[in-house]
């Protein structure tokens, strides 16, 4: 079924290319990773890396992600692919963003029309569009803005009743999008470069392995959905590629890495993992199961050798819960879900440092190993709650932007903070330079030079 769909564009893409009487540029709605609602084996895009690696497609496209959090303010946008993987392959990837703002409310009879209540609603829906434009541009890619018209969104017949024609057909929008688009098409002459220091790894062939049942993919979708939110809300730049691109990207820049669902990699993998990354006194940060399977056969041993730390396996009735300690100033703990999780395993190695145990059990379930190159954690379930990601994060040596709560996109040489609440705010460049800013109260996106700090909008 995936192989089919992805040989599909492959071949539509070269019959175009070979019969059209000029050069065109062809592409595709796919590559689709986060945000799929648990349908990963069902909607046809797990041989992504077949159209990748494809001459007769030269663009991706898919809508931004819509979970978790997606359309809230003071919550991240993201690409529904990973664009990282894209541009290793020269690749373009197009969102489309079709989260509307909420201006409907300045249309309601019964709004608020004060200077303050009306500002603040311009400012936040200034502010959302900035993010989510940002989410691209970061990235050195494109977007179109998608209105779904009166059959779509919050009471649109009253934007319709008030001479409004669309979703951003808003003076203060448009005049927005257009300065921020000038700003952009004059970096686009420039060479891309990712700011980057954490790269967030992620696999697809490992949903063949898996099972279909929801309650049984649960690790799955909070190890890559709600893993990449909490890299988000840590304040860090990062990149996200696929397992199988890993061998073509330049790791130099990596301090930290982080193996989100890699239950399944084969020797070669696992031979480059040893010899490249390895390195450099990088952190390297392990969720569940890495390396589980190498395609064939499972190996708790596997997990070990990724690790380099002694694992066992073990099973717990009920919902598993590790309590985390030492991580940050407060102990605390989480759980995966109201089901059993099995396999489990945990930590039996008496040459590391723990952080949390499975509740009520003495069995290390987060651990740090110092090794001489690098440094290895391990996770045995990843959390729906960012507070344990950004901890490890902030142990691990990442360059930290921001320590608020807000939202940082980083890269191309710009740096946006996304913020709900507004108010002071340290921040700190990869310069090592330091500026304070005042953020508008209330919800906002501020977009700076980053290497100056420079307030562009």
């Amino acid at each position: 079924h995936h192989e089919l769909i992805a040989d599909n564009i492959i071949y539509f893409g070269k019959t175009i290319k070979e019969s059209w009487p000029r050069p065109i540029v062809t592409g595709a709605f796919y590559g689709y990773f986060f945000a799929l609602f648990g349908r990963e084996t069902s909607i046809g895009h797990l041989e992504i890396n077949r159209v990748l690696r494809s001459p007769h497609i030269d663009y991706l496209s898919g809508p931004q992600a819509y979970y978790p959090d997606a359309g809230s303010e003071g919550e991240p946008a993201r690409p529904r692919g990973l664009l990282k993987s894209c541009q290793l392959h020269k690749k373009l990837w197009l969102d489309e963003y079709d989260t509307q703002p909420d201006l409907t409310k300045i249309t309601d009879p019964g709004f608020d029309t004060t200077q303050s209540v009306y500002s603040k609603t311009v400012q936040a829906a200034k502010g959302l569009v900035r993010r989510n434009i940002l989410s691209s541009a970061i990235n050195g890619m494109g977007l179109w803005f998608f209105d779904f018209g009166v059959a779509g969104g919050k009471q649109h017949q009253e934007l319709k009743d008030n001479g409004s024609n669309g979703w951003w057909d808003f003076p203060f929008i448009l005049e927005d999008i257009k300065k921020i688009k000038v700003a952009l098409e004059k970096i686009r002459t420039e060479e891309y470069k990712s700011d980057a220091d954490v790269l967030m790894v992620y696999d697809t062939k490992v949903f063949y392995h898996l099972s279909t049942d929801p309650q049984y993919t649960n690790v799955s979708s909070v190890a890559v959905n709600w893993n990449s939110l909490a890299v988000w809300k840590s304040g860090v730049a990062f990149d996200a590629i696929y397992l199988e691109d890993l061998e073509l990207i330049n790791l130099d820049q990596y301090k930290v890495i982080i193996f989100n669902n890699t239950f399944s990699v084969n020797a070669s993998q696992q031979a480059f993992i040893e010899q490249k990354l390895k390195r450099q006194n990088r952190n390297i940060i392990w969720f569940y199961a890495p390396g589980y399977s190498n395609g064939d056969n499972v190996s708790i041993k596997r997990i070990s050798n990724l690790t380099d730390m002694k694992m066992e396996k073990m099973e717990l009735k009920g919902s598993p819960k590790i309590s985390v300690t030492e991580l940050t100033k407060d102990t605390f703990s989480y759980s995966m879900s109201g089901t059993e999780i099995k396999p489990l395993f945990f930590v039996s190695d008496d040459k590391v440092k723990s952080y949390g145990h499975f509740t009520s059990t003495d069995k290390v379930a987060i651990a740090k190993k110092s090794l001489k190159d690098h440094t290895s954690w391990y996770v045995a379930l990843p959390s729906y709650d960012s507070q344990l990601l950004k901890a490890l994060i902030a142990e691990s040596g990442a360059h930290i932007y921001s320590s608020s709560s807000d939202i940082v996109y980083a890269g191309d040489g710009l740096l946006g903070i996304h913020s709900k609440e507004g108010g002071e705010r340290n921040i700190k460049l990869k310069s090592g330079k330091k500026i304070t800013l005042t953020l508008p109260i209330g919800t906002s996106t501020t977009i700076l030079d980053s290497e100056t700090g420079q307030v562009l909008f």
